[in-house]
This record gives C-alpha cells, sequence and structure tokens, in this order.
C-alpha cells in the first residue's frame, strides 16, 4: 500500500507531494506530482494508523510510537473536495491579510495560484466518505 507524508490542508495545491511507500516495515519517500496517489496515500495512513505510526512516525521520524500516536490524535481525518472554492476564499483572506501588514507591495487574486484543471482528481481518487469535511 502507499502511505502519504501529511503537509497539512496545503495538499490541494502543491506542486509536488511526497509518496511514503510503505513495505516491508520500511519507508522510502520520493517526490511525485501525483494527487491521486496522495489522496490515496492520505486515506491508507488514516485507515492503518498503527501501520503508518510505525512506519513513518517511529523508523523515519525518530519519535517513539507513543508520540506518534499524540500526534494522529491531532490530526483531522483526510478530506479532499471536489470543488475548491472554501478553500480559495480562505486562501484570499491571508494574502488579503500579508498585504494589509506591509510584505506584499500588491495584493493579487488567490485564484490564480490554483490549476482548477486538477480540482476534482483527487476527490475522484476516494471514496464517498473522504469527500465530506467531518466535523472536528
Amino acid at each position: 500500500m502507499t502511505g502519504i507524508v501529511r503537509s497539512g490542508t496545503v495538499l490541494l495545491w502543491r506542486k509536488c507531494t511526497y509518496r511514503a511507500a510503505v513495505s516491508n516495515s520500511r519507508v522510502i519517500v520520493v517526490g511525485k506530482p501525483d494527487h491521486t496517489d496522495t489522496a490515496r496515500g492520505e486515506v491508507w495512513a488514516w485507515e492503518h494508523p498503527e501501520e503508518w505510526i510505525q512506519a513513518y512516525y517511529v523508523r523515519d521520524q525518530q519519535v517513539s510510537a507513543d508520540d506518534g500516536r499524540r500526534i494522529r490524535e491531532t490530526t483531522d481525518r483526510p478530506y479532499f473536495p471536489d470543488d475548491w472554492n472554501a478553500a480559495i476564499t480562505w486562501e484570499q483572506g491571508t494574502v488579503d491579510l500579508v498585504t494589509e501588514s506591509g510584505y506584499f507591495e500588491n495584493s493579487f487574486d488567490a485564484d490564480e495560484s490554483f490549476d482548477r484543471r486538477f480540482e476534482k482528481v483527487a476527490a475522484e481518487s476516494v471514496t464517498a466518505p473522504y469527500r465530506t469535511q467531518e466535523a472536528q
């Protein structure tokens, strides 16, 4: 199976994700711009928490299994929407805030940072429960 090194909600628009193949209790991390593998890997890691904790947190990151479990407990269930409007709205708020602080000279349309040709790719690669955001 495939597991993914989590990087948070930026998964929707990252140009390169990290895929970790869990095999024979080893984790091999490689760069790969493949949102289908990323989504499926996130789901796999969620559905196989002990294997993921051992393979990634314990063996790769060198933390204890208990620490890996604590980290996992703070992680939300993966969510892959087939509509990025909410993410783009949130990102625009960040752009506006940073612009108001003076860090950016000029604001820009956050929508330009998203390649909507890939909007449904991750959602279509996972089962329905992972296309709906669970109340946290």
